[in-house]
């Protein structure tokens, strides 16, 4: 029985008003659309101009998976710490506004990394021989970026059920990308951007221990003239 003055809209139980809705499923899709723009001219760039780079930091990620990702996350739970310390010295200080560069430049290699590796695993189950590496980099970044245009899409629909599909479909696309960004991270610091390959220190020593050779067996042990007949030719003249 109650009255209510001026403009009414009426949306689902749990959704946002549907012109909200619209304008985050175009926002999110223009997003989408800048990053793998600028992960396509990354990757353009990285394997024409630094493929050797770019190969020893796929080795890294793929050799060390867990342990570049562990780098990774602890060098970016600890950025605050180290923009501080580079603040606290006259030189650093000059560094920092170059540290999120820096940072960037790491997550890009990474993005790059691993969408060549999902485009290489691609490529190679459909023609069955290695493709060039920016055709594998484009394939690999157009898969990674796809669960974010389904996100926006299904977030930015009024239906209620899509609606909560999208929510899901965020959580899934956050933790699927959680590993390039941070194993980016770690590989640059492990590989010096690629300029170094990392071996770990297991490695280095199996790889020691098999450039040993192996000792020499001992020499045969010769019958003592005690165990041969007397006048036999192996125990000399008799006396």
């Amino acid at each position: 029985g109650g009255v209510v003055l001026g403009r009414q809209v009426v949306t689902d139980k749990f959704g946002l008003p549907e012109s909200l809705q619209t304008s985050v499923a175009t926002a999110g899709l223009w997003v989408i659309f800048g990053f793998s723009l600028l992960f396509l001219v990354c990757a353009f760039l990285y394997v024409t101009l630094m493929p050797r780079q770019l190969e020893q930091f796929t080795q890294c990620i793929v050799r060390y998976p867990a342990k570049s990702a562990a780098v990774g996350m602890l060098f970016l739970i600890g950025l605050p710490v180290i923009a501080v310390l580079f603040i606290i010295t006259l030189v650093g200080i000059l560094v920092v506004p170059f540290l999120p560069l820096v940072y960037l430049f790491a997550i890009t290699l990474g993005v790059v990394s691993c969408g060549r590796l999902i485009g290489r695993a691609l490529l190679s189950r459909t023609f069955g021989s290695q493709q060039p590496a920016l055709l594998e980099a484009v394939i690999g970044l157009a898969i990674l970026m796809v669960q974010w245009v389904l996100v926006a899409l299904l977030m930015g629909s009024s239906n209620s059920v899509a609606y909560g599909f999208g929510v899901f479909a965020l959580v899934v696309a956050i933790i699927v990308s959680a590993f390039p960004i941070l194993a980016g991270i770690g590989a640059a610091l492990l590989t010096r951007f690629g300029f170094r390959a990392h071996v770990s220190l297991r490695d280095r020593i199996a790889a020691e221990q098999a450039a040993v050779p192996a000792p020499a067996p001992p020499p045969i042990r010769r019958t003592t003239p005690f165990d041969l007949p007397p006048g036999s030719p192996d125990t000399g003249p008799t006396q």
